[in-house]
């Protein structure tokens, strides 16, 4: 909306800018941004505005023009609004003028098809004189309830397709707590929407029971997807000789743990050295796997951390149920993570 530059020289002057045309497709109105030159604190615009949603005929009282204002107005894309801003020079500083350049509102917007659908009614009726539509006949009256009710019905299957996949901007927080419900994954409102749409994008493409899902690889991918920077190593190491061994996670992560017998030493079926170990066996609840112990061999353990082996990563600590959610949910049951994860 471009508005010619006004400039105001004396305390009173009032400047009264009208939209040139009706704002079609607004959906709704949260904030405003001006641009005043030379406006100081004892020489300045008192703002206000007023709007119409029938084309101009009436309009609602002068109102100061502040984002809690603008934010309150409603508004329908089928109605559109016609704004009128007032802009009267205030101050005890008289000297100097001041100059308003623009003003612009912002929301959200869509395109708006109800003419395009009156004119595609229009073409299609016969062209004699029983068809003409005067204003404010009942005729053209029926033809433009039926073309607001069109519009809605396509904003309505547009609004559907932009729910269906978070691939687009008009996907919502309330969209991706919707699908976060229905898909099972944890919820986590302190996250970008970005990163929750990203998770949700990695689980709709989840594929089903396929051979792929065996590779350890492929469950590195999955925890890719989701945002998790973390890369997995299976616990199987060349002993040489063509044979392999199962390493402890105090040797592998090279820390020292509580109780370190031997670093590859098994006594009966209880591991030594796994006292500073982060694992993830049956819970989402960290504290309930704690000194979780492992009856079976290592074989059936693997390390989930950084690029290199037994480097440790960093993770949000709002992230935390859903890493341990994801990696219960993709690891084969009787098998056992060792995490080299920081909580940040």
């Amino acid at each position: 909306m471009a508005i010619s530059k006004n400039t105001s020289s004396e305390p009173g002057d009032i400047i009264t800018i009208r939209a040139s045309v009706v704002i079609d497709g607004i959906v709704e109105l949260s904030s405003y941004v001006t641009d005043v030159d030379n406006e100081t604190g004892d020489r300045y615009f008192d703002k206000e505005f007023r709007y119409s949603i029938d084309q101009g005929h009436t309009y609602t009282d002068w109102a100061e023009l502040t984002n809690p204002n603008i934010d309150a107005i409603e508004v329908h894309a089928e109605k559109g609004i016609l704004i009128e801003y007032r802009y009267t020079r205030a101050g005890a500083d008289a000297t100097d003028t001041i100059a308003f350049n623009s003003v612009t509102l912002l929301g959200n917007f869509r395109r708006s098809f109800i003419n395009p659908i009156k004119n595609l009614h229009f073409r299609f009726y016969p062209k004699g004189r029983a068809f003409n539509m005067p204003e404010g006949s009942t005729f053209k009256k029926i033809n433009a309830a039926l073309a607001a009710s069109e519009d809605r019905a396509l904003v309505a299957a547009h609004e559907i397709l932009n729910q269906i996949l978070p691939d687009n901007q008009q996907f919502s927080e309330d969209d991706a707590l919707a699908w976060e419900n229905r898909l099972g994954l944890a919820v986590n409102t302190s996250l970008t929407l970005e990163v929750r749409k990203t998770a949700i994008l990695r689980k709709m493409q989840f594929p089903g029971t396929v051979k792929a899902r065996q590779s350890f690889l492929y469950m590195q991918k999955q925890l890719q997807l989701a945002g998790f920077d973390v890369y997995l190593h299976e616990n199987r190491f060349p002993a040489g000789g063509g044979n392999y061994q199962s390493m402890p996670y105090t040797a592998f992560a090279g820390v020292s743990g509580n109780a370190v017998h031997s670093p590859l030493v098994q006594h009966g079926q209880v591991n030594h050295g796994e006292g500073s170990a982060k694992v993830v066996a049956n819970s989402v609840d960290a504290e309930e796997d704690q000194g979780f112990n492992i009856n079976a061999n290592l074989e059936r353990t693997f390390f989930i951390g950084g690029q290199v082996p037994g480097s440790f990563v960093n993770i949000p600590a709002s992230r935390e149920v859903e890493f341990r959610q994801m990696i219960l949910r993709l690891k084969p049951v009787h098998t056992i993570a060792y995490i080299l994860v920081n909580y940040v």
